[in-house]
């Protein structure tokens, strides 16, 4: 398996490949099979916390999934990385690898600013017990639950 940091992308997106190109700095893609194609690639950009984590991509197969949890997971444990997650991700990360997270809403509010947030707390169907950093707030006219997960600088992080 090979690790390589991109500098440039020249790998085709599927969406915008300029706003893409313009607003991720960080992009990592690892190769996990015999052929030279980029098989799991994360990337994100800096934020308030330090190295936000936006989105990632696999090939599809088993082993490309996995080498994209763990290497989010290493991440996510590491001073200065976080992610706003929900969905799969969040559920992956909470139940699997069991990732810090930030749970005060001042401290959210820090990761998020000039976002409109309603905090939660503890997650309404009682799922992931001891994640008590959930909030709600609207992307694209809907609204979405969240909770940042990872180790950003500048607040208090916990571990469940």
């Amino acid at each position: 398996m090979t690790e390589h940091i991109l500098l440039s992308v020249d790998m085709l997106i599927s969406a915008n490949q300029a706003i893409f190109h313009l607003t991720f700095t960080f992009w990592v893609g690892t190769n996990t099979d015999n052929d030279p194609e980029i098989d799991a690639v994360r990337f994100g950009k800096q934020g308030p916390g330090g190295l936000k984590l936006a989105g990632s991509g696999t090939d599809g197969t088993d082993a490309a999934k996995q080498v994209m949890i763990n290497k989010t997971a290493k991440m996510l444990r590491t001073k200065g990385n976080y992610v706003e997650a929900s969905g799969g991700m969040a559920h992956v990360m909470i139940k699997y690898k069991k990732v810090p997270f930030v749970s005060d809403i001042e401290d959210i509010k820090k990761m998020l600013p000039g976002k409109d947030v309603k905090y939660i707390g503890e997650h309404p169907n009682g799922k992931y017990p001891g994640y008590d950093g959930w909030y709600e707030r609207t992307l694209g006219g809907k609204k979405h639950m969240k909770i940042i997960l990872g180790k950003p600088n500048g607040v208090r992080v916990k571990n469940a």
